[in-house]
């Protein structure tokens, strides 16, 4: 069993790419969802997804522990020589609820112990162990005293790609970005554009999309350290990923008033090979709305992430006035700005809440 979690309110969006993957869902939450597989489908998960935080591998059958004893007893009944080699570190992470076991941390240092001692003999062995070498990250869920225990196949987080080596401020998390492109249900075929392009996730996750290139590819995965782990199984997924990207030209447009920022941008798009698909345009998003340029064709789909104004309480409500009044085929707008909410408040436009990072926001979606 793998639970496979993505930024709140993107169940849906990870959902429908797993079935695009083959694989069937269930018992989805707010932040994620669950599928009946194994290691070697976490491998191709890991590769493809651009939706998942990340994908845990289950351990264990769940099991009844109503004290510490029973939770010590069934750590110890997992073989974990099969994920964990020696010398490895683990962190232990606890969720509890409605159980008569409610100490996070107590329970983070039984499974500590009994994962130690099966691995060592020894419960002391803990400070021999080198914790910089390489660390797994074990999940326990504890519902109702219903035990689950997990480990982290994917090490870091998905959505740190390997592309964008600088950011701006308040970065956007690329698996939101990969979501606002997939909200917006266009042909790859029409053009697509981001006036605020800051990073360039947005349009660098739209080319990616758009010639297939899977997110996972060219960084590190912490299943790759399981002495269990099928390299060849797992480098012959990569080649498969590789072999189903190309090079198609398609209409990307991007903009930024800072010239900077332009750079920084373009430098990530080179990390990932998709420059020669997005093109740059230098200037104020307002100019657009006055006179013909790229960013002001009814054809074009909007993906945006506008500035905020919140950190630096700037205002910034012209700016999403303007933007509210681009002619284009279809909108989806990354936002905490609450004005929005009127703008679409009737049946023909949505909005749907996320988190990006620690901040709660909205995604404003035209039909």
């Amino acid at each position: 069993m793998l639970m496979i979690t993505c930024p709140y309110g993107l169940t849906s969006i990870l959902n429908n790419e797993l079935k695009k993957l083959w694989y069937l869902t269930k018992d989805s939450f707010d932040t994620g969802t669950f599928v009946d597989a194994g290691l070697d489908d976490s491998y191709k998960i890991n590769i493809r997804s651009r939706i998942a935080n990340k994908v845990f591998l289950k351990l264990n059958k769940p099991g009844i522990c109503l004290d510490f004893d029973e939770l010590y007893d069934l750590t110890q009944s997992i073989s974990r020589s099969d994920y964990i080699a020696p010398g490895h570190w683990v962190s232990i992470k606890v969720h509890t609820r409605q159980s008569n076991i409610d100490s996070p941390k107590s329970a983070q240092s039984i499974i500590q112990k009994a994962i130690m001692t099966q691995l060592t003999w020894e419960k002391d062995k803990e400070r021999h162990i080198d914790r910089w070498w390489h660390t797994h990250t074990v999940f326990m869920v504890i519902n109702k005293n219903i035990c689950s225990l997990y480990i982290n196949t994917s090490g870091k987080s998905l959505h740190e790609r390997w592309y964008r080596d600088q950011t701006w401020d308040a970065p956007l998390k690329e698996n939101i970005a990969a979501a606002l492109v997939q909200l917006a249900n266009r042909k790859y075929s029409e053009p697509l554009m981001d006036p605020f392009c800051g990073s360039g996730t947005i349009c660098i996750e739209a080319a990616m999309i758009a010639r297939n290139i899977a997110p996972g590819l060219n960084r590190y995965f912490a299943c790759e350290q399981f002495p269990i782990f099928d390299k060849d199984k797992f480098d012959a997924l990569i080649a498969d990923a590789k072999t189903k990207s190309y090079d198609k030209q398609y209409t990307i447009i991007w903009s930024d008033i800072d010239q900077d920022v332009l750079r920084v941008a373009k430098e990530n798009a080179a990390h990932v090979w998709v420059d020669d698909t997005i093109s740059f345009v230098y200037g104020d998003m307002l100019d657009h709305t006055s006179r013909s340029t790229p960013l002001s064709g009814a054809s074009n789909t909007l993906v945006t992430n506008p500035p905020y104004g919140k950190r630096m309480g700037t205002d910034v409500s012209d700016i999403h006035h303007t933007l509210s009044q681009l002619q284009t085929k279809k909108s989806v707008i990354l936002s905490w700005y609450e004005w929005w909410k009127n703008i679409f408040s009737n049946g023909e436009r949505s909005w749907k809440v996320t988190k990006n990072g620690a901040d709660e926001t909205n995604i404003f979606i035209s039909k």
